[in-house]
């Protein structure tokens, strides 16, 4: 039976089935409910099998099958469809010729007689046909649910089709997201690389700490993990859990440890293998460090995308957005990119140390979870160490696969190993002369005191191998040290009580503080600083002085030997984190080093020197360390000192005072040359077009009014009123200075200047106010400065003079009120002009030291779009948004609210254009006359997101500057 016959089937039983139900029913409705029950019942199963076979008409209607599927339906519902059939014929039957006549005529109306007749064949059908009504019922409830069961199994199939379907569909949704998401933009490989760089500038490379945690390795070792239940269990595909959790206390190893799971995972996949992606497997890794003061969560997602990235060769199409738009990245954001570049991988490792040193490490934790337990990162495994902090322990503990090194005989073992091996190397030759199974004995009692920490057997090692004779040894042995503290508590007494304690603690300093600073300190450099130029002392001496509190890194920079050291030196403050153990210890409180303390020291350090600094060298004469940072001491504090006069003014004015910056910016100072030469941040100031006055060179002359004029305009480049007071308070004859002519050259237009250098061949003379005016006009940023001029010394200026700068700016804002010159009780009534800002009461001004820096508030500017010429001065609370290091052209002028770029300390390439930290706010609608245009302006005007930005100047960074 076809399907055709099949249906004609199901809708001839349906005509059947209507019939009788409307036949019943009428007999039912004449009776007025004296019918018997068995009546009643062919109404319910007649009307429910209806139902049911009008669905079943409908499913098959709606399908095409095959031949197969054909006999499958004729043999579910053949049988069934005929059975119900004879059902309904039988109980047709049942019903008498009179109620039938009644029920194909309802327009007659029954005679009496007839009524009798029914009330008659009512009281019978209990006689033979009421069995036989209920044999029928049965049968037809049985046919009926083999109709049910048919249908079923019609449902199933269609259901079955309809996930498939679904499935179906959702690979392909999965394919056009993985698609769009992974599309490459027609991007080139030098396309691609520029977003790789761009990348890079929101991440930390933790590269050196995977360098320096190989120096440390001993292929030996930590086999433990590897041939562990929790590792396989971790690696297994079949594993519930992608998430590996490796916890110990401080100086435990995992460090090490976590560099042997990196080379174990290396060798499990190929990074460079050209198969498809169902095969491609990589892995990636991250050090979290303490030195950094950064919260790890961004950095480390920016790192693995890139890294993924890079050896898939392939960027995603929500990365490129980012990077066109210049958005600053963000976890949800580095999380999408996660999630698209995946789709190019079979399967990827990813492993994390030092957790706990992510400052704060919520969000990393938090990051963490989610790609170790998020099933949208399923092609992910996930392994991390960390100490077990108890906000670390109550998330990762419910997720990860648990190892703890607490007492593991692995790592006892490794401990033991590791003794063995430093022993058998040449520096412990001598122990041999002294006695005979001497280094046993050393190493087991070692072993024995160590508990598991790997950092406690490493510095033990290093200090007894000081000793200088057997008897020493076996004293110091005797007395070995209970833990990790105590052990450094011994080494700085014993620095305390020689003449090298100057020494170690200027070393401690300049090692924290550049870490703090901007990045680690080159060992040339670190050695200089400590033991002065010329010295025959290297690094090597200082290692030796300070024993196992630094470490010498693969790139020669320097950093403490492990993040131990600093919580220890920072514990011996008068509030200790450790309980105050060493609490009252004259000897180590000398050495007690919190942040406060270390920031005002490496300040006053690198200030004084660059101040005696004489340096008359060339950029090209002076070699940069693996950060860019000039290697040799004096260079190295003329760039330091620079950062933080524009940083950081705030707290070197509060740790040197204004006499010593007033010293610095002497443009004919011994120090100038150098503070020029290194730039604001260590490289230029040709991409800065709030550095003005730093590119203008000042010409000597013989005339002291000219020198102190020059002067005084690099002392107003601070924006600090107090200081330029202090500076004028102690010059008799103002009057002359500020009318005084500079002869200077002058750096061309910005847009000129940026793209070549351009300065002018002859020099022009200026007055201050002068010189200013005319760095506004060339397309620099000096708004604030001749805000200051014009209070400190309009009433001392030609009017000439002062109305071409009101006329370069008309608005006389209310910033510009908060300019109130200390001068003023020299002045009279007769002198002062119109010029002087509403609203300023003479009264007040001579109560006030100096002017008050205003708050900073967002001065109009052009749009990017229709501006023409220089771009314009950044607003505050502008970040620019392009990194210099793919800058072209002269950046232009960010936008207000735009997200902060990267700090100082990463961004490569020429310094950005900071804002001022106190930027005359807007009166009111401001004019702005057109400024001077250069060709080369033209060509750069209009171009958006190009400014490679920092902080605001003055601005003091928590870590870096």
């Amino acid at each position: 039976m076809d399907v055709v016959g099949l249906t004609s089937s199901f809708l001839t039983v349906i005509g059947f089935g209507i019939q009788l139900y409307k036949d019943v029913k009428a007999f039912s409705d004449d009776t007025k409910g004296s019918c018997p029950s068995e009546i009643r019942k062919i109404l319910v199963e007649v009307g429910s099998l209806n139902a049911t076979l009008q669905t079943v008409v409908d499913l098959v209607n709606g399908v095409d099958p095959s031949p197969e599927e054909e006999a499958r339906l004729a043999r579910q519902f053949g049988g069934p469809i005929d059975g119900c059939r004879d059902c309904i014929d039988g109980l047709k039957k049942l019903l008498s010729s009179t109620q039938m006549d009644l029920v194909a005529n309802p327009s007659k109306k029954a005679s009496p007689k007839q009524k009798a007749k029914l009330f008659l064949d009512a009281v019978k059908w209990a006689g033979g046909r009421k069995e036989k009504c209920e044999a029928l019922l049965s049968s037809l409830a049985v046919h009926k649910h083999s109709l049910n069961l048919g249908l079923t199994a019609l449902c199933s199939g269609d259901i079955k089709q309809i996930g498939a379907d679904v499935r179906e569909v959702k690979r392909d949704v999965k394919h056009v997201k993985s698609t769009v998401n992974t599309m490459q933009a027609q991007l080139d490989e030098s396309a691609q690389d520029k977003v790789f760089e761009w990348l890079e500038s929101h991440t930390t490379n933790p590269s050196s700490n995977n360098n320096d945690a190989e120096k440390l390795y001993d292929s030996t070792t930590c086999s433990w993990l590897t041939r562990s239940g929790e590792w396989n269990t971790w690696l297994s595909d079949d594993s519930r859990s992608r998430f590996l959790w490796i916890n110990g206390y401080a100086g435990a190893g995992k460090t090490i440890l976590a560099y042997s799971m990196i080379e174990h995972l290396r060798r499990l996949t190929d990074p460079f293998n050209e198969s498809p992606n169902a095969q491609r497997q990589d892995c990636s890794y991250y050090y979290c460090y303490h030195g950094r003061n950064e919260d790890a969560a961004v950095p480390f997602l920016a790192w693995i995308v890139r890294r993924f990235c890079m050896t898939s060769r392939s960027v995603p199409f929500i990365l490129n957005s980012m990077y066109r738009h210049r958005e600053t990245p963000t976890t949800l954001k580095l999380l999408d990119c996660l999630d698209a570049i995946l789709t190019q991988f079979a399967k990827t490792y990813v492993v994390v140390d030092a957790v706990d040193e992510s400052k704060p490490c919520k969000g990393l934790v938090d990051v963490l979870k989610t790609l170790g337990t998020d099933p949208r990162f399923g092609k992910l495994r996930v392994a991390v160490t960390s100490r077990r902090y108890a906000e670390i322990a109550d998330v990762f503990q419910k997720h990860a696969i648990v190892v703890s090194m607490d007492q593991h005989p692995g790592v006892q073992a490794d401990i033991q190993m590791y003794i063995k091996n430093m022993l058998g190397g040449k520096d412990y030759k001598k122990w041999d002369e002294w006695m005979p199974g001497l280094k046993e004995t050393v190493g087991s009692a070692v072993l024995k005191s160590a508990k598991g920490m790997f950092r406690y057997a490493a510095c033990q090692l290093q200090i007894l191998h000081t000793c200088y004779s057997l008897k020493d040894l076996r004293e110091r042995l005797n007395n070995l040290p209970d833990g990790i503290d105590a052990t450094y508590a011994g080494i700085l007494r014993a620095i305390n009580d020689n003449k090298n304690r100057d020494l170690v603690l200027r070393a401690l300093v300049l090692v924290m503080g550049a870490e703090n600073d901007v990045s680690p300190i080159h060992s040339d450099t670190l050695a200089e600083g400590v033991f002065g130029p010329g010295s025959c002392h290297d690094i090597e001496k200082l290692k030796q002085y300070c024993l196992c509190l630094i470490q010498v890194r693969a790139d020669k920079t320097v950093v403490l030997a492990h993040y131990t050291v600093r919580e220890f030196l920072q514990s011996l403050g008068p509030k200790t984190e450790r309980g105050g153990t060493f609490e009252g210890d004259e000897k180590l409180k000398f050495f007690a080093l919190n942040a406060k303390t270390v920031a005002d020291r490496y300040n006053s350090i690198i200030v004084s020197t660059a101040a005696a600094s004489k340096f008359s060298g060339s950029r090209g004469s002076v070699k940069d360390d693996p950060n860019g940072n000039p290697i040799g001491f004096d260079p190295y504090a003329l760039s330091r000192t620079r950062t933080a006069i524009f940083w950081d003014r705030k707290h070197t004015l509060q740790t040197h005072g204004s006499d010593r910056l007033i010293s610095l910016l002497n443009p004919f100072g011994a120090s100038s040359h150098g503070l020029r030469l290194f730039g604001s941040d260590g490289h230029k100031d040709s991409g800065n077009y709030v550095m003005f006055e730093w590119l203008v060179q000042y010409m000597t002359n013989n005339d002291p009014c000219a020198q102190r004029a020059a002067h005084l305009a690099m002392i107003v480049s601070l924006e600090e009123p107090g200081v330029v007071s202090e500076f004028l308070q102690k010059i008799e004859d103002r009057k002359n200075v500020f009318q005084a002519k500079i002869n200077a050259k002058l750096p061309a237009d910005f847009g000129t200047y940026y793209s070549n250098g351009a300065m002018e061949s002859n020099p022009t003379a200026w007055t201050v106010l002068g010189l200013y005016v005319e760095g506004k006009r060339r397309g620099y940023f000096t708004d604030p400065k001749i805000a200051m001029l014009r209070k400190f010394f309009g009433e001392y200026l030609p009017e000439s003079e002062v109305n071409s700068s009101i006329k370069l700016d008309t608005t006389r804002t209310s910033q510009e009120a908060g300019y109130r010159c200390p001068l003023s009780s020299t002045r009279t009534s007769s002198t002062s002009r119109s010029s002087k800002p509403q609203g300023s009461s003479p009264a007040q001004a001579p109560s006030q030291k100096g002017p008050s820096a205003p708050t900073p508030q967002t001065a109009p500017t052009k749009t990017a779009s229709t501006q023409k010429g220089p771009p314009p001065a950044p607003t505050p609370q502008t970040a620019p948004a392009k990194a210099a290091s793919t800058q072209k052209g002269p950046p232009p002028a960010p936008t207000p609210q735009t997200a902060p770029a990267k700090a100082a300390s990463t961004q490569k390439g020429p310094p950005p254009a900071p804002t001022s930290q106190s930027r005359p706010p807007p009166a009111g609608p401001k004019k702005q006359e057109k400024p001077h245009v250069s060709s080369a302006q033209n060509q750069t005007a209009g171009t958006s997101g190009r400014a490679s930005g920092k902080q605001e100047p003055g601005q003091q960074l928590p870590n870096k500057r």
